[in-house]
């Protein structure tokens, strides 16, 4: 979520006045490209700043019903308010809305975790996105774990731009050599989940 106004710490947190919502900043994000999944590690806090994104957590995310609606309760609410979404290690705020069309960036979505894939997903205003290649990790208690075990949060596009006959080498992460000489357009057939790099260019496989 994004506010356009400040929520202080204390009495009138939004986690006092409303007391099955817990409200955290990203504290770090492990992609295990093995398995496929991502991991956001999460820590309370308290205190929301104007434009700056943050996750909110109501009761137990595992039990979420997907076409549920939940209204939140807010106290002191400023008559005007002037602000830009800003963003908070990865958290991208968004105010007015916006759409992703880059691949392995994260949202929520019908109260889950996601990733974006080759279609274009819109964002509503006064919610955010994550974009992986800003995280990283910060010091502070870990208080709530999220996996997303279908996709990668690697904000890396998953077709190659290499086209046609042109060849080129497949190298893991680590520079190890896995395919040499390939057509561009069959780099991919194959290989195992992960990311590789495929002529100068950095790939996901699913």
């Amino acid at each position: 979520m994004t506010l356009p106004f400040d929520v202080p710490a204390g009495g009138s947190s939004l986690m006092n006045i409303n007391p099955d919502l817990k409200t955290y900043s990203l504290k770090s994000l492990t992609v295990d490209e093995t398995s496929g999944s991502s991991t956001l590690e999460l820590t309370l806090q308290e205190e929301v700043k104007a434009g700056i994104p943050f996750i909110a957590v109501l009761g137990d995310y595992t039990q979420y019903v997907q076409d549920g609606e939940t209204s939140l309760i807010f106290t002191e609410l400023p008559e005007e308010v002037y602000t830009t979404a800003g963003s908070s290690n990865g958290l991208i705020g968004t105010l007015d809305g916006v759409t992703l069309e880059k691949s392995g960036m994260g949202y929520f979505a019908e109260s889950a975790l996601k990733a974006t894939a080759a279609e274009a997903v819109a964002i509503e205003g006064m919610y955010g996105y994550i974009d992986p290649t800003q995280v990283t990790t910060q010091e502070g208690n870990t208080d709530l774990t999220i996996v997303l075990g279908e996709r990668l949060l690697n904000g890396v596009k998953t077709i190659s731009t290499v086209e046609g006959d042109a060849l080129v080498n497949v190298y893991t992460v680590n520079g190890t050599l896995v395919k040499r000489n390939v057509k561009a357009a069959e780099a991919t057939k194959n290989l195992q989940k992960g990311i590789y790099i495929i002529g100068k260019q950095k790939v996901a496989v699913k």
